[in-house]
């Protein structure tokens, strides 16, 4: 799995929704470092992979002014939200599928750190 490389085009001129895009690049790598060092599921490497191309894609496609780019970062977090809710927790996780290697727990930890309350609220509900 790779890392999400930050780009300084990525930036829009709005220090805090810079700094909140530039903070989900770096907890989403925490957890690629972490998932290269063990054993993990298929479900994982196909989730991981969604996530960067999903990312990459989104945070490419930004070129408005600054104005125009907070709102595309809007929708981009909003996209996003909806996939990590939708795909966590991972479908082989607890199953023989599942290597137990910890990663859906990280996965899902990071996620409520960069999500909040929501990501909590919604995965419960699930």
């Amino acid at each position: 799995m790779r890392l999400l490389r930050w780009k300084s085009k990525y930036q829009v001129g709005e220090p805090k929704t810079d700094s909140r895009t530039r903070s989900f690049v770096d907890t989403f790598n925490a957890v690629i470092i972490e998932a290269n060092s063990v054993e993990h599921c298929e479900d994982l490497s196909v989730f991981t992979d969604d996530i960067s191309t999903t990312t990459e894609e989104m945070l490419n496609s930004i070129h408005q002014s600054p104005a125009e780019a907070n709102g595309e970062i809007g929708k981009f977090e909003s996209e996003l939200r909806n996939i990590l809710v939708s795909k966590l927790p991972l479908a082989a996780r607890g199953t023989p599928a599942c290597d137990d290697c910890g990663m859906c727990s990280l996965l899902e930890k990071q996620c409520s750190t960069w999500l909040g309350d929501e990501f909590t609220d919604r995965a419960k509900s699930k």
